[in-house]
């Protein structure tokens, strides 16, 4: 058996209908790619869709939770400032109730203390009374300096000249 192919197309028609298969060839790759694309494009559209409910969902859990959680977020808060306040306020705190007892232990029934300053921010400590004698006055001067919160004491010379009744005023710096 022989086959033969008996063409009858001119070389025209065969170029043209080579150019006609390569175009449908091309029309239907380019068909499948469209029909891809829209269903990639509509699987990206439907769950763009399902996050933005769900991202409004979380949204209004969140804004619920604030909510139902803001008075003791309030609370929390009050408690901080007052946290904050006690540690300032602790900060600046000196203990001189010790030290006034001690003053007060050395102070002989000779001597009558009229006022008492304290400066802390400036670290002055001034005193000031009467004191029976000389005596008495140079006895008590020398126990107040050996007391170790104080330092600098002064005393102004001319408060000496009396021999009794003797008003003085002592002047000293805290040691903090």
């Amino acid at each position: 058996m022989i086959i033969a192919s008996l063409n009858l197309l001119s070389p025209s028609k065969k170029d043209r209908l080579e150019k006609l298969i390569k175009f449908i060839f091309i029309k239907n790759i380019l068909e499948t790619a469209l029909i891809i694309f829209a269903l990639l494009a509509t699987a990206l559209l439907w769950s763009w869709l399902l996050l933005v409910d769900r991202y409004d969902s979380l949204s209004q859990t969140s804004l619920l939770v604030n909510r139902t959680y803001s008075a003791y977020n309030q609370e929390i808060r009050q408690i901080n400032r007052l946290i904050k306040d006690v540690n300032s306020a602790s900060a600046s705190y000196v203990t001189l109730s010790p030290n006034l007892l001690e003053l007060a232990e050395i102070l002989p029934p000779e001597i009558k203390l009229n006022a008492l300053e304290i400066d802390l921010l400036g670290g002055a400590f001034i005193m000031s009374g009467t004191a029976l004698t000389r005596d008495d006055f140079l006895n008590w001067r020398q126990k107040i300096g050996g007391l170790n919160w104080l330092s600098e004491i002064q005393t102004p010379a001319s408060q000496l000249f009396q021999k009794e009744n003797i008003g003085f005023e002592i002047k000293a710096k805290l040691i903090k």
